[in-house]
Formats: C-alpha cells, structure tokens, sequence
C-alpha cells in the first residue's frame, strides 16, 4: 500500500484533514506527525524516518506554511531523498517563490472552490498507488527470482553432495 506525507501548518488542519480523507479513499495511507504521537520520540528524526517511508510527499503551500521553517524543512528532506513532491498551492501565495520548489509543477488550491484542484490531486493520488504497486510487485518478483536461485544451488549442492557419496 502507498503512503503519503503531507506536509503543512496545523494552522489548514481542515484542508489537510480533507486530503487525508481522498487518500485514503482511494487506499494511500497519509501520514500526518500528529497522527502518529511517540512521547520521548525525537520528533526531527520521526518526521525524517515518516517522509523515508513515503512514497511521495504533498506539500500544502499556505500563507501559514509558507512561513514555517518546519515545512521547508520537511521539504528539503523530501527533495534530498529523491522523493516525488506535489505541492498544492493556494493563489494568495501562487506567485511568491517556493524555494526548492521552484520550477516544480503544482496544483493550485482554491480554499474557495477546491473541486479543481480535488480532482487533480485524486489524479496525483491514483499514480502514486499505482507507482507504489508497480514497485512492490517488482521487490515480490526479485525476491521470488533470489528464493529460486537459492533453491537451486542447493538442489545443486545435493545432488553433489550425493554424487561424491556414490562415486
């Protein structure tokens, strides 16, 4: 199953909460820090570990995450680790810079009418299930080709094994 990191303020916890809700409709975990407490858990290396399990992140651009160095933290990590980023992005902040994300396409949010972008972003969601999927029927397949080359040296190695005792 696929999993999303969505990165943003706790100040659009609505919005976000919707996006949570279209994800997991469509059978992608969200991950949301605040979903996942760990008292005495470094919370850096949390989020870190969170976003390393993703496959893929969604940014919420607002004029409230814009300004919080936590998200251009999450983001950069994202980036770092060669994740794919698909920011949503509110028009009052469409034309300031997004930093890393800069020449990055995006789906713009209109808190005021938002089924443009829901239907995008249900689009974005559908591909990274079906990446996710892609991904893990290969890792099943190399380890079934890995389970069959062991199984075979060995059948190998007993045959020989029985050779060197008969001969």
């Amino acid at each position: 199953m696929a999993q999303i990191f969505i990165s943003h303020s706790s100040a659009d916890t609505k919005w976000v909460e919707l996006i949570a809700a279209h994800a997991t409709a469509l059978g992608v975990t969200p991950y949301l820090a605040e979903h996942d407490p760990r008292p005495g858990t470094n919370l850096s290396q949390k989020v870190r570990e969170a976003i390393r399990a993703s496959d893929a992140m969604i940014v919420l651009l607002t004029t409230n995450s814009m300004e919080s160095p936590y998200v251009q933290q999450e983001i950069g990590v994202a980036v770092e680790q060669g994740k794919l980023v698909v920011p949503l992005v509110h028009p009052d902040v469409e034309g300031r810079s997004r930093a890393l994300l800069d020449g990055v396409e995006y789906i713009v949010l209109d808190f005021a009418s938002p089924a443009p972008a829901t239907t995008a972003l249900i689009g974005q969601l559908q591909m990274i299930a079906e990446r996710a999927a892609d991904q893990q029927a290969a890792e099943r397949r190399r380890e079934m080709i890995g389970n069959a080359i062991v199984v075979g040296v060995l059948i190998g190695l007993i045959i020989l094994a029985l050779q060197a005792e008969s001969g």
